[in-house]
């Protein structure tokens, strides 16, 4: 059985905000509610790009996650994994693809910078963060890192929030169970300058905010059908995020992939997606860009301080 949350909101939008340019976000506990001083020198542009796959989950449209997966591997291209915790575990097929790959690209050590499957908490029950208090927020977060751990061997150190919702006791919560990335959108939390610490410098109470800012598909204005996303629109979305961020992150997920009528989806490939995907993939790197994972976005930033 599966679990599918898709009603009434967007998931990622693509917005005009009258912010520095090049900007990357360090926040502290502290600075969450004190420090808003700004850096000296706005981040370089880090020339990479970030995907994450929300909605990992057993049993739904488990084909199409895995060629999804597939289509990265293959181009070795990295990709980051958002899995529900209470849902995951149980689809032999799907968690078996995703160890074995684990395995297989870690230890791959012919390739200086081979694909990788990151993995990322994307909540308990992919519940709303914000209608619970800082107490409950941490213990989700805690159980699902649990369950991921346990079951593939890797402790996620990357939060995707669900409906890309969260506040203050989020960030809490994620520095008290040591999880240093989170990765909501840019419309619910929005870069912004707090700290003029370089981001090299974190400590024990840091996290990095690297939002969401495109996306391949998303429910459409009326929430009534599942719509796919042509690589050129994608492509502008990126380039754009690397102007006004200096980094950029585009959110995938199974069902702008899958053959669909309406809400209703199908574990068969939509191959016109997957081949939108290929060119997305091509058209980056045609740019002189890198494909990364989440945490290896400060890796390619540059702070003056």
């Amino acid at each position: 059985m599966h679990i599918l949350f898709r009603q009434n909101f967007r998931h990622n939008m693509t917005i005009s905000i009258s912010i520095p340019l090049f900007l990357f976000l360090l926040i502290t506990l502290t600075s969450l509610t004190t420090n808003t001083d700004a850096f000296s020198t706005s981040p370089k542009s880090c020339e990479c790009v970030t995907f994450r796959m929300d909605d990992i989950q057993d049993f739904f449209l488990n084909d199409v996650q895995m060629a999804v997966m597939d289509t990265f591997l293959d181009n070795n291209a990295s990709l980051t994994l958002g899995i529900i915790g209470a849902h995951f575990g149980e689809d032999d097929t799907l968690v078996k693809y995703i160890s074995d790959n684990l395995l297989q690209v870690n230890a791959n050590t012919t390739d200086s910078q081979p694909a990788i499957l990151q993995i990322a908490n994307h909540g308990w029950e992919h519940e709303d963060f914000t209608e619970y208090n800082m107490s409950n927020q941490s213990s989700l977060i805690k159980r699902a890192n649990e369950r991921i751990s346990f079951i593939l061997g890797v402790t996620p150190v990357i939060f995707i929030p669900p409906f890309n919702m969260l506040n203050n006791d989020t960030f809490s919560s994620l520095i008290e169970n040591r999880v240093p990335y989170v990765s909501a959108n840019v419309t619910t939390d929005p870069p912004s300058i707090y700290s003029e610490k370089s981001y090299q410098n974190r400590t024990s109470d840091s996290l990095y905010h690297f939002p969401s800012s495109g996306n391949t598909g998303d429910l459409s204005t009326s929430n009534d059908y599942w719509e796919g996303r042509e690589h050129q629109q994608v492509l502008s979305d990126i380039e754009l995020s690397l102007n006004n961020y200096g980094f950029a992150v585009v959110t995938l997920h199974p069902m702008e992939y899958s053959q669909r009528e309406d809400l209703n989806y199908s574990n068969s490939v939509d191959l016109h997606q997957l081949s939108e995907l290929k060119k997305l993939i091509n058209g980056i790197r045609e740019l002189g860009l890198k494909i990364v994972t989440i945490p290896e976005i400060k890796s390619y930033m540059n702070v003056s301080t």
